[in-house]
């Protein structure tokens, strides 16, 4: 490695992870179908060790073919700033889709605008999944 720049990065506390899961709002969320990969930003809401995805259902979504099709997600969250400086916090777990327990009428309040596509408004039902945090690391530069 003589000739390769690095930068060493330290494990982030369980606060300073929590910290970064609720002061944020999009992230990336990677799924797997029959040995291929997806991984797509989303909108999300972190609390109590959980993390809630929303998702748009409509005919022909690739996202909800592989969320349907994923036992185990891994979530990211990063930042890299023009300094130099960065950090990412990684999250692995089942990922479900939750049922009418889930306050609808919340949905604006714990999680930004949903972007709409070609898509016809009607033709658009919200969903929101939940990952079970099993795993979950934060890792940052100095």
């Amino acid at each position: 490695m003589e000739h390769i720049e690095f930068v060493y990065t330290f494990g982030m506390d369980e606060s300073e992870i929590e910290e970064r899961l609720t002061s944020r709002e999009n992230g990336v969320l990677s799924l797997a179908k029959e040995g291929a990969a997806y991984a797509v930003p989303i909108s999300f809401h972190y609390t109590e060790g959980e993390i809630y995805i929303r998702l748009a259902r409509h005919e022909g979504s690739k996202k909800i073919d592989y969320v349907d099709s994923t036992a185990e997600a891994c979530f990211l969250l990063y930042e890299y700033a023009d300094d130099g400086s960065s950090w990412s916090v990684l999250a692995v777990g089942e990922i479900t889709k939750v049922g009418d327990g889930f306050d609808k009428a919340a949905l604006n309040e714990e999680f930004p605008e949903l972007r709409i596509f070609d898509e016809s408004i009607d033709d658009v039902e919200v969903e929101i999944y939940r990952l079970d945090v099993k795993e979950i690391t934060g890792r940052q530069t100095e």
